[in-house]
């Protein structure tokens, strides 16, 4: 209410003030001359003396009034939020208050989902200070619900209230179940957290494998709501143990019962199985892991390669050395390649497709050497497999007997040092190449390589050590031919001389051959008939065209006719000039007879006649016919000749031999 207080000083020239125990100045109105104070909205501390003062020439004097506000009580205290707390902390719940006359003043506590009201009563955590605060210590999860301080006295009441929500630590879950498989478990647990306060706002679930001595955190923060979870990638025919935790904003539960149980047996499985392509294009490397036996040990591990070019290939590494490097395959190919690991439960399957890079040709095998020169080999090789690309070119490590290489020849596919490369198998090449040049009498070795967009592959084994040719040598051949071809043209022309010296000694000129035709059998030359006579005996011809051994060889038509039997003969004249005047012709006769040494003759040899001419003789020799062959020799040059019998009409062949 409003206050009006009055100032009743007078007197000639007075001026009036007043003085208050407030400060609020906004609620104090004063008439024009000072002589009426309203105090607008009174309150408590509005309480006071209240002094009116009148001065002028002769003096001042004051008037005092003394002001009391009565009225209910008025909490000074600000009204607050809801508190928030976790069990044990401590708090304060203030309650300030004005009020005239003095009020009283009591704390009441409503629990939380009940309409009970409680008196506080001082015990010894709960009780109201000096200052009529209520201190509340150790709070507890019954300490939730509404505070409220009244004051009151006989002019009203007026309260203050104060809501608590004291969060206490969840219960642990209860009544753990499980549902098991091979490889995951379904966990259940209960979920009845009726208390709002105490409610979890999440839980953890722990999974032991050593019984329980030491716990993993498997999930966290499963929300509240939850009450089931599935725990996956556990191991076949393993005991796990579970406990789960229920946490809210005062802490961490205790944790559950344990929950024990064992997963089933099952096919091993990988945890993962890669193939990466070497950069060559010609191997794979598998990698893998294995995530578990299945709870029955692993008996096969087996990985199945196939192709359209390719007969199945099964290989069987061992599982625990994780990875496997199969080589020869062909670049820019596509593979099949399948997985197969087996336990006494069954056969797990995987497969995948990979298609191995482009890469140069393969290694090639070792090379083979040959045609060893002064300055260059031959090399001869095989590359099992060109690759994707056409090969380009060839390098050729040079190296000494040491492998140590001493240069490297690049070979072009198109140049003449390929000497060949011919294709064999599916993919595959044999090649030669000329190596050049090389020092003489130096050994080598040498590896090979071939190349092309891709690069060029490895390099082959070295081959067998080699040693050129010394190149001196030639020159000691050349000069060994030219001394044994002069010293053989010396021989000759020695020779030739003699020669010449004895027959211009022993004739003049060389004799003639005459051919006589149907010559009687019992024909015998003259005395008088010689060669240097050709009119003495029928009819004379040139000299026949001397053989490279100097046989004159000539044939002569003849009919021979024995006394009693009319049948054609064989005759055979031989003329041969010598040192003295005896004959000496070595006649063979048929090849039966092989050799018939004729020896001097001086008569007749196998009905034959013989006759002497001074430097000449003239043998005739005659027989029955026969298809052999007979063989003649001279002795002088020491050589076979043979001639053919079987012609028709008979024939005499003359052998005249320069002696």
């Amino acid at each position: 209410s409003n206050i009006t207080l009055y100032c009743n000083i007078t007197g000639e020239h007075t001026q009036l003030s007043w003085s208050t125990p407030t400060n609020s100045t906004e609620r104090i109105i004063n008439d024009s001359q000072s002589r009426i104070l309203t105090l607008m909205n009174a309150k408590f501390t509005d309480t006071g003396s209240y002094v009116c003062t009148g001065e002028n020439q002769a003096g001042a004097v004051s008037q005092t009034h003394e002001v009391v506000v009565f009225g209910k009580p008025e909490i000074i205290s600000e009204d607050k939020p809801p508190f928030e707390f976790n069990v044990g902390k401590s708090i304060t719940l203030p309650c300030r208050y004005v009020g005239n006359p003095t009020p009283s003043l009591s704390w009441t506590h409503n629990l939380v989902d009940s309409t009970e009201v409680v008196d506080i009563v001082d015990d010894n955590r709960r009780f109201v200070s000096e200052e009529n605060d209520l201190i509340i210590s150790s709070l507890i999860v019954n300490d939730n619900g509404v505070y409220l301080c009244n004051v009151s006295n006989e002019y009203g009441f007026e309260t203050i209230s104060y809501t608590l929500a004291i969060y206490g630590i969840p219960d642990a879950p209860s009544n753990l179940t499980s549902n098991t498989k091979s490889e995951s478990a379904d966990i259940r647990w209960n979920n009845d957290y009726q208390f709002m306060y105490t409610k979890p706002d999440y839980f953890n679930v722990e999974i032991s494998t050593d019984n329980g001595t030491t716990f993993n955190e498997y999930m966290s923060q499963v929300p509240s709501n939850i009450n089931m979870l599935q725990i996956e990638n556990l191991i076949p025919n393993t005991e796990y143990i579970v406990r789960i935790f229920a946490i809210n904003r005062a802490g961490k539960s205790q944790p559950s019962q344990h929950l024990t149980f064992t997963t089933s047996t099952t096919v091993p499985q990988l945890v993962f199985f890669n193939v990466t392509s070497a950069d060559n294009g010609r191997s794979f490397l598998f990698q893998w892991e294995l995530k578990f036996t299945g709870g029955s040990p692993v008996t096969s591990f087996d990985i199945i390669i196939t192709s359209l070019n390719m007969d199945q290939v099964r290989l069987s590494p061992n599982i625990t050395s994780n990875q496997f490097l199969y080589e020869g395959l062909e670049p820019n190919t596509q593979y099949f390649i399948q997985i197969e690991i087996q336990n006494d439960i069954g056969t797990n399957f995987d497969n995948v497709t990979m298609t191995t890079k482009r890469g140069p040709p393969s290694r090639p095998l070792k090379p083979a050497i040959s045609d060893i020169q002064i300055h260059s080999v031959r090399m001869s090789f095989i590359i099992e497999s060109v690759g994707s690309e056409a090969i380009d070119y060839y390098l050729v490590n040079i190296s000494n007997g040491n492998r140590e290489v001493l240069n490297q020849l690049r070979i072009e596919s198109n140049h003449d040092f390929v000497l060949s490369s011919t294709p064999i198998d599916s993919n595959g090449q044999s090649v030669a190449l000329l190596i050049s040049p090389l020092d003489s009498n130096t050994e080598y070795s040498f590896s090979v390589s071939a190349g092309g967009t891709r690069g060029n592959g490895m390099f082959s084994e070295y081959s067998d050590n080699i040693t050129t040719q010394d190149g001196n040598m030639i020159y000691y051949i050349i000069f060994a031919v030219i001394g044994g071809a002069l010293c053989i043209i010396i021989a000759i022309a020695i020779t030739a001389l003699l020669i010449c010296f004895i027959r211009n000694k022993r004739r003049k000129r060389t004799h003639t051959i005459t051919t006589r035709l149907h010559l009687p059998n019992d024909f015998v030359f003259p005395s008088s008939s010689t060669c240097d006579n050709p009119d003495v005996i029928g009819k004379e011809e040139d000299t026949p065209t001397t053989s490279p051994l100097e046989i004159v060889k000539e044939d002569i038509p003849l009919t021979c006719h024995n006394n009693s039997i009319n049948i054609p003969h064989h005759h055979q004249r031989t003329q041969s000039t010598s040192s003295n005047n005896s004959g000496h012709m070595i006649g063979h006769g048929t090849k039966r007879d092989l050799v018939s040494n004729l020896g001097d003759i001086s008569d007749s040899a196998y009905g034959g006649s013989i006759e002497k001419v001074p430097n000449h003789v003239y043998a005739e020799i005659h027989g029955p016919r026969s298809n052999s062959k007979t063989w003649f020799s001279s002795p002088s040059i020491n050589k076979m000749s043979y001639f053919d019998v079987d012609r028709l009409p008979p024939k005499v062949t003359n052998f005249a031999t320069d002696v």
